[in-house]
């Protein structure tokens, strides 16, 4: 029993380094665990800052009156935070990057906020040797209504081993006040 118990911790642990297949890539994908998890960091995902940590789970503010996640400015001019997780990929396959966003309604993104999808790619090292962008959003998404985001059909560099697959959030060069939610978040392989 215990042996099953070590296992399944391995099993948790390396969740954030999904392997590639046709199905859903990612690991909690609609930010569900940990159950109850407000203002705590959403299981398998990694969360990246420049400045200070601010962001987490919120509930029941997802698309389904569910948790979703929330990146939240830090006041700092030019600084940046998201969450991503790692996924081994294959040169030649393409992907598919998926997010549904939306301003918090509580103190949406005001100013110089901007956020993006991004996917970083790696080679076996871990260095990067590529970044593929998708469109960005601003102070005029909305407070009401879901907006999906995406990367489609994209193909990483023939040296890419594994890519980070990232929502991000952007300050800018001036001030930039607010937050945006983050819920459904999909990476499958074509």
């Amino acid at each position: 029993m215990r042996a099953a118990g070590m296992i399944m911790w391995a099993g948790l642990a390396l969740a954030g380094l999904a392997t590639s297949g046709f199905g859903e890539m990612l690991y909690n994908a609609d930010f569900e665990d940990p159950v109850k998890g407000e203002g705590c960091l959403p299981t398998a995902w990694t969360h990246y800052s420049t400045a200070k940590a601010k962001g987490g789970l919120l509930a029941p503010r997802g698309r389904n009156n569910s948790q979703c996640a929330v990146l939240e400015t830090h006041g700092v001019p030019k600084s940046g935070q998201g969450l991503l997780q790692i996924v081994h990929v294959i040169p030649g396959r393409k992907y598919d990057f998926v997010a549904h966003v939306k301003s918090d309604p509580n103190g949406p993104l005001r100013d110089h906020a901007m956020g993006q999808l991004v996917i970083e790619w790696l080679n076996e090292t871990g260095r990067e040797v590529g970044r593929t962008s998708g469109e960005s959003w601003d102070a005029s998404l909305s407070r009401v209504g879901w907006r999906k985001v995406e990367i489609r059909r994209v193909r990483p560099p023939e040296r890419a081993a594994q890519a980070k697959f990232g929502i991000h959030l952007f300050e800018g060069d001036g001030e930039a006040e607010g937050a945006f939610l983050v819920d459904d978040v999909s990476v499958t392989e074509r």
